[in-house]
């Protein structure tokens, strides 16, 4: 079974400009998230996209060692994720994309 839902995909470090993304279940929650910028912090992306209720779960996963960053255990609470990285927790998994259209200066 499929299920398709859209979340919001807000992006903190540029001044909370929010998009909306697909998440896409199929075994294994798969977020497809798109930056915004050059990079999204740890904890603002598990954040971000709803894997964490708030700034402090999302601290408290990576602090906990549930988090992994391209297969490898990640402790830094503000590691920089990139386009084309790769974040798991339990029963998820964010790919992290480039922006598809440049930011805009409102």
């Amino acid at each position: 079974m499929r299920r398709r839902t859209m979340v919001p995909a807000a992006v903190l470090e540029n001044g909370g400009s929010t998009h909306w993304t697909d998440v896409r279940d199929t075994t294994m929650n798969i977020i497809d998230f798109e930056l915004r910028g050059e990079f999204i912090p740890l904890d603002a992306l598990l954040k971000a996209t709803g894997v964490a209720g708030s700034g402090g779960a999302a601290k408290a996963l990576v602090a906990d060692g549930q988090v992994a960053v391209d297969g490898e255990r990640e402790l830094r609470k503000t590691c920089k994720v990139r386009a084309g990285q790769e974040v798991a927790v339990t029963g998820v998994r964010v790919r992290v994309h480039a922006p598809t259209m440049p930011a805009s200066f409102d």
